[in-house]
């Protein structure tokens, strides 16, 4: 949880700092239901499927003439996590991310985003013999969101962000690094709430992470989630 945390805060520090100066800004919270199938590889009977999963978190973002700065963290504190063939929890599960990138508007409606992306996913218990397996993600992100120039009378967006990083993975006390690949897929609509600032964006996502297998040590780990979200904002400026 430490690197997660410590992303946020420095993402925080500057959002915030620069927002006196800002144009146009955005900040809201939102909550996701989803639900994330984790598979290895080296066991291909072996599927874990959280089930629907519901998580809370906070996004903001900031636009100064073609500047452009996105933040989100979301978290799910611990719920029970169970094996697909067989109808019963088996172990305890929570899971966290953050993503923070800058990016250029080439458009009104296209922009080119860059940026960090940093997971944790920690699961453990009587499927692990009482042991954790723990999943510490740090991705380069480059992407592309294509929007409205302005959400009245009504607004959409659609996001394709592509990963490129390293995943520490330490399963039964064994710890490995790896290269990891992956992207995500979003897109919503933004409903303004008469002439004020509030904005309601009910959205659906898509994401798939997965490690290189370059080492024997390394189960071949592929992360699959999908989301619905309902989010709430307001935004401030011009």
């Amino acid at each position: 949880m430490k690197k997660p945390a410590l992303a946020l805060a420095a993402f925080a520090f500057t959002f915030l700092t620069t927002t006196a100066f800002a144009q146009n800004f955005t900040l809201g919270a939102r909550y996701s239901n989803y639900a994330t199938e984790i598979e290895a590889q080296a066991l291909d009977f072996v599927t874990l499927d959280t089930g629907r999963e519901s998580s809370f978190g906070i996004f903001g973002e900031y636009r100064a003439g073609r500047a452009v700065v996105h933040g989100s963290y979301d978290r799910d504190d611990s719920s029970g996590i169970a094996l697909s063939f067989l109808p019963i929890d088996l172990a305890e599960y929570s899971r966290s991310r953050f993503e923070g990138t800058l990016g250029y508007a080439v458009t009104p409606f296209i922009d080119i985003e860059g940026g960090v992306r940093v997971d944790s996913v920690e699961f453990g218990g009587i499927l692990f013999f009482s042991q954790d397996l723990e999943f510490d993600h740090q991705a380069l992100v480059l992407g592309i969101n294509l929007h409205t120039p302005t959400i009245r009378p009504i607004g959409w967006y659609g996001l394709v962000r592509g990963y490129l990083g390293t995943a520490d993975l330490n399963l039964l006390g064994v710890s490995t690094d790896t290269d990891t690949t992956g992207f995500r897929v979003e897109t919503g609509v933004q409903i303004p709430l008469g002439l004020s600032g509030w904005q309601i964006i009910p959205a659906i996502e898509y994401e798939r992470i997965e490690t290189d297998r370059s080492s024997l040590l390394d189960p071949g780990i592929e992360l699959e989630s999908n989301r619905l979200m309902l989010m709430a904002s307001y935004t401030f400026g011009r």
